[in-house]
């Protein structure tokens, strides 16, 4: 149990840094294979330091719908995605690692 709450701390902790960071300007990435696309959603949406009330009105989307999409009730499409990004002046980068296996031919 103590372990748990020091894990939970502790992500609380990276998340206000990362917060922070953003709302100062600094650059910060996300690699976005670690995380599932609820909490890729929910990250985006502290990283502009919005309410979820006042993410969804920046989209056109309801509160209802941020909800859903950050507990995974429903799953954001990819143009979602990218208006959030435009919206909100996040950039969206896809690279290939080399060292995975390329693609069958």
């Amino acid at each position: 149990m103590i372990v748990l709450e020091l894990f939970c701390y502790f992500l609380v902790i990276c998340l206000h840094t990362i917060i922070g960071s953003v709302m100062r300007g600094d650059k910060v990435q996300l690699k976005a294979t670690d995380y599932t696309a609820n909490e890729i959603v929910k990250i985006m949406r502290e990283w502009t330091g919005l309410t979820q009330k006042d993410f969804a009105k920046s989209i056109y989307r309801t509160e209802r719908n941020i909800q859903s999409y950050e507990q995974a009730e429903r799953q954001m499409t990819v143009e979602t995605l990218l208006q959030i990004a435009k919206t909100h002046g996040i950039d969206i980068t896809i690279s290939k690692d080399e060292k995975t296996n390329s693609s069958k031919d």
